[in-house]
C-alpha cells in the first residue's frame, strides 16, 4: 500500500504559517529628524499618532514628523498571495491526474496560504485603522 505524503505537506504549510507570522505586530514609523521607530500604533488623530513600545509605554508622535509608515502584515500578504498563486497552479495541474495526492497538496497549500494572507490583512488593516483614528 502506498503511503501518503500529505502529513508532510501539511506540516510544511503549518511551519510556513508560523514562520511568516512571527513579529508581524509592529509598524515601522519613519520620522524626520529622529530615528525610525518600531511600535504598535494604538490610535491617531489629526495631529498625532499614539504608539505603544515593547515595554507597554504609550506615547504620541507629531504627524508632521512622520515621513512614512510601514504597517505590519505586508510580508504576510505577499507570502500568502504567492502561496495562493502556487496552490492554484498545482490545483490546475492536478486536474489531469487520477491520483488524489496532488489535489491534497494543492488544498493544503491553498488553505495555509489563505491563513497567512488573512493574518497579514488583519494585521495591516488594524494598524491602518488605528493610525487613521478609526475604532
Amino acid at each position: 500500500m502506498k503511503q501518503s505524503k500529505s502529513p508532510g505537506t501539511l506540516a510544511l504549510v503549518l511551519v510556513w504559517t508560523a514562520v511568516l507570522g512571527q513579529g508581524c505586530h509592529s509598524a515601522t514609523i519613519l520620522r524626520r529628524g529622529a530615528p525610525d521607530l518600531e511600535a504598535v500604533i494604538v490610535d491617531g488623530d489629526a495631529h498625532h499618532l499614539y504608539v505603544q513600545n515593547d515595554f507597554g509605554r504609550v506615547f504620541r508622535i507629531d504627524r508632521a514628523k512622520v515621513r512614512a509608515i510601514d504597517h505590519p502584515g505586508a510580508m504576510l500578504m505577499t507570502g500568502g498571495g504567492a502561496g495562493l498563486f502556487l496552490g492554484l497552479i498545482v490545483f490546475g495541474l492536478a486536474q489531469g491526474t487520477s491520483s488524489p495526492e496532488p489535489k491534497v497538496v494543492a488544498a493544503s497549500v491553498l488553505g495555509g496560504s489563505g491563513l497567512v494572507f488573512g493574518a497579514g490583512l488583519m494585521s495591516w488593516s488594524r494598524s491602518r485603522d488605528a493610525a487613521e483614528g478609526m475604532p
